[in-house]
Formats: C-alpha cells, sequence, structure tokens
C-alpha cells in the first residue's frame, strides 16, 4: 500500500491505544461473557448495514473474476446504503456512515458509474456527510498494527458503520499465498473492526481455478463470517453463492442479482426452496416468532410431530428471517 507513513492522526491513534491499554493493564482487550441471565438476555433481531451484503458487525469476502462487476455492485449497494436510498430493491432504510478504500479507481472513474448509478449534485449533502470514499489511499498495510490502527482511526472519525477494501491483494504487505497474512490481516484489522461492532466487506479476485474460490492462501476464508462468489448466469443476471461454512445461519446461500437499466442492482431471487417455504408456513402456523432461530424451529417442529430435515428447516430460519429484515 505504498510508504508506511505515520500521520498526526495514526500517531494519536496509537497513543489513544496504548492509554486504554495502560487503562486496564493485562485485561483491557478481554471480554468475559456475563452467564448471569444469558439465556434470558433479550437478543435483537438479526439486521444489515448493508442489505444482502454486510449485516450490522460482521465481516464478508465478496469474489469473482476480473471485469464481470462486484466494485460496481459494492459501489451501488455503498452508496445506495449511505444515502438512505433502496439497496439491491429492499424497502430504504436510514442512511449509515461508511468508509471506502478504493485502490484502483480514478475520481473520473467514481464520477461516471455515480452519474450512471443516478447520483448528481441533490446527493452531494448525504455522500459528504456519510460517504467516506478514499481514493487511493497511502496507509499502512492493513495486515500491520500501524495499519489497523490507522483505519480504525478513520472509522472513530467518521463514526462509521461499515468498512468497504476494493481490493484485499492491495491492503496486504505479506505474501497473497502465505495463511500468516490473512491471520495478520484479521488479527490487526479485522478484530479490531469486529470488536468496535463495524462491519466490513472485502472484495477479491478468483483464483486461476475460479471451483477453487479466492486467489491465494485458503485462510482468506478463515477469519470472515460469510463468503460469496460472484459468477455470471447464462441468462446474464449475476449469481451470489455461498461458499464454504459461514457463521451467520441466516445468511441466504444463494442470491440472485438483475443489473437493470436505467443502471442499478436488484436482488431477482433469494434462494429460497418449496420445501423452505412449506416450513415457514408450519412456522408462522405454529405461532413462532420471526426471529426463531433454528434450534427452536426443530424443537418446535418435533413436538408438533411435524418433523422436518436440518437442513430444510435452516433454509426456511433464514427465509423467515430475512422477511422480517426487509420488513424493518
Amino acid at each position: 500500500m505504498g510508504t508506511q507513513l505515520v500521520t498526526p492522526v495514526m500517531q494519536a491513534a496509537r497513543g489513544q491505544l496504548a492509554a486504554e491499554r495502560a487503562a486496564k493493564p493485562g485485561v483491557g482487550f478481554l471480554h468475559e461473557i456475563e452467564w448471569s441471565g444469558f439465556f434470558d438476555r433479550e437478543r435483537p433481531p438479526p439486521e444489515f448495514t448493508i442489505p444482502v451484503l454486510v449485516p450490522k458487525g460482521r465481516q464478508t469476502v465478496v469474489f469473482a473474476a476480473k471485469k464481470l462487476g462486484k466494485s460496481l455492485l459494492a459501489l451501488d449497494a455503498a452508496a445506495a446504503a449511505t444515502t438512505g436510498r433502496s439497496v439491491l430493491g429492499s424497502t430504504p432504510r436510514a442512511p449509515v456512515s461508511a468508509v471506502y478504500l478504493d485502490l484502483e479507481m480514478t475520481e473520473d472513474d467514481v464520477y461516471a458509474r455515480l452519474v450512471d448509478l443516478g447520483y448528481g449534485p441533490e446527493h452531494e449533502e448525504k455522500l459528504a456527510r456519510n460517504f467516506h470514499y478514499y481514493l487511493l489511499p497511502v496507509l499502512p498495510p492493513l495486515d500491520t498494527a500501524a495499519g489497523g490502527e490507522a483505519l480504525l482511526d478513520l472509522v472513530r472519525q467518521h463514526d462509521a458503520e461499515v468498512v468497504v477494501i476494493d481490493t484485499t491483494s492491495r491492503v496486504i504487505s505479506g505474501g497473497e499465498n502465505e495463511s500468516d497474512t490473512f491471520h495478520a490481516l484479521y488479527r490487526h484489522t479485522g478484530l479490531r473492526l469486529k470488536k468496535s461492532g463495524v462491519g466490513l466487506l472485502r472484495l477479491d479476485h478468483t483464483g486461476k481455478d475460479a471451483d477453487k474460490g479466492q486467489r491465494g492462501s485458503s485462510a482468506k476464508d478463515t477469519d470472515v463470517d460469510t463468503v460469496y462468489s460472484l459468477t455470471k448466469r447464462s441468462d446474464g443476471k449475476l449469481l451470489l453463492a455461498h461458499k464454504g461454512i459461514t457463521r451467520i445461519p441466516w445468511m441466504p446461500d444463494n442470491v440472485v442479482i438483475e443489473r437493470q437499466v436505467p443502471l442499478r442492482h436488484v436482488v431477482a431471487d433469494g434462494g429460497s426452496t418449496a420445501a423452505a417455504e412449506e416450513i415457514a408456513t408450519l412456522l408462522d402456523q405454529l405461532g413462532a416468532e420471526p426471529n426463531t432461530s433454528a434450534r427452536a424451529a426443530v424443537t418446535m417442529l418435533r413436538l408438533a410431530h411435524k418433523g422436518r430435515r436440518t437442513k430444510d428447516v435452516n433454509d426456511a430460519v433464514k427465509l423467515r428471517q430475512s422477511r422480517l429484515l426487509e420488513a424493518s
């Protein structure tokens, strides 16, 4: 990412970090679960910061072949989320604040794309307030302590709820084929963002064999919550397909996205199945809360003598929770 410059902002961030550690020596960054009342504690329903792509405080990777349009998709979703417009066809909601690190495009490129997406002078106030877009930023690599501190300082400066990185390979100093690089990226940057409740969307490229996933080390997948591949179907629509294991059971496995004219991206199909639809209806009839967990749903169906396959129950729970999010 270029020369590791230590700016006054970064120096202040380091000073704050040192002060926090000094205030609570040895335990300042530990979080112990308070077990008393743990299972009775009210849990908020699932919530997206950027609908479909980034749940609140969680971390997502989207990888695709070059020139497929992953950067355009991310820009459309992030710009809409920060201006309160519909994100991928979802119900418009209050704007969020985002830090966007773009290490590939020029200002003219961004201008052309935003104009194509329907933005103009009337959106400048909201963009200035919420969309903190950094072109070709010179920061310390994010797989170093200095880089993680510098990014967290930007997040605090803008009170950001989500960070978008386009692309991962340009924010690291270690080898892309080395697992240690991505363990360090998570330790210095991903973990700091997660502890702060800030979401992360990382864009990346496929390797030579697209079926094997992202380019470089398989460790890229290990510390994020969800990994999606982005491909183009024969009908021209884009397919976000979940790859690997997700830590978020209600994230959709497959999402079909249509690129429309005038330019915008809209979810055409969330990937629900007939079995999921049937089970979702059963759960509705049994009085299950919209955010009922998969474990509770399995128990409820079994007690009603309407047991179903675990995978189908999981899909039904995702479907019901996605509907809850759309209605929120």
